[in-house]
């Protein structure tokens, strides 16, 4: 089966490129343009990322598709409904993807680092999603993925994503420790208590906020239950999560 690989790079001049290929300094583009195709593209108006990538990806104007822009605007809408909204997640988005018609057709696609997510599809496979699920233009907080350092080292192999990850904050690890002083009431636990400190940092300015965190372990098969508080107090508890579970606040 024949397959198709395209490469895209965002914002990069096309006579750049082509000098720094004259130049021999990008042999490996040299070689994709040999076997393969180059082209210039003219942009959709206004010239932004969101809007020519999704044209890109569905072949459609923005007028057709509905993305301008970095945040999406439907007319007779409050801009606060809906701008908020990152554009370069299909949720938004009006036209049929490329890899949406391929689908059809029962052909997979794989997606790196590119518009379009959450997937459409099972024949989708998306790597590195270009904008995280649940992130809004203004949020105080981003989502974030909490575990302990020890499991972090298991993740060590994983390199870059995970550096990424750790620098946005999006990956936060948390020394948890069987220390409980300054904890009043301890629920009761077939284990020793286990305790942690999980802090969020705002986004772009403001203080950071800190929550206590409290792990029991109700039947005696291991810590089953998780308590997170905004002070050493249980019976205060602004949830309390078994897994899989999501809380209220």
């Amino acid at each position: 089966m024949k397959r198709v690989f395209v490469v895209g790079i965002d914002a990069l001049n096309p006579k750049l490129l082509l000098k720094l290929v004259e130049d021999g300094e990008l042999p490996n583009f040299k070689m994709l343009m040999e076997i393969g195709g180059f082209s210039k593209a003219l942009s959709a108006l206004p010239a932004q990322t969101p809007e020519n990538w999704t044209s890109i990806a569905t072949g459609a104007w923005p007028g057709t598709h509905g993305i301008a822009t970095w945040g999406r605007r439907f007319p007779n809408v409050p801009v606060t409904e809906y701008f908020g909204d990152e554009s370069m997640s299909s949720n938004l988005c009006r036209a049929e993807y490329l890899w949406e018609a391929l689908a059809r057709r029962g052909l997979k696609s794989v997606l790196l680092n590119f518009v379009g997510y959450p997937p459409t599809t099972d024949k989708t496979v998306h790597i590195d999603w270009f904008w995280r699920p649940g992130r809004w233009y203004f949020e105080i907080c981003s989502a974030a993925c909490y575990l302990s350092r020890d499991s972090l080292k298991d993740l060590t192999d994983a390199g870059a994503p995970v550096k990424r990850m750790l620098e946005q904050a999006l990956l936060v690890p948390v020394e948890i420790t069987s220390k409980t002083e300054g904890w009043r009431s301890l629920p009761e636990s077939k284990s020793q208590p286990l305790s942690f400190r999980m802090i969020l940092r705002p986004v772009r300015q403001g203080k950071d906020v800190t929550f206590e965190g409290l792990l029991i372990d109700e039947k005696g098969e291991g810590y089953d239950t998780l308590l997170i508080c905004k002070e050493k107090d249980p019976e205060k508890a602004l949830c309390r999560l078994k897994t899989g579970q999501w809380g209220s606040f």
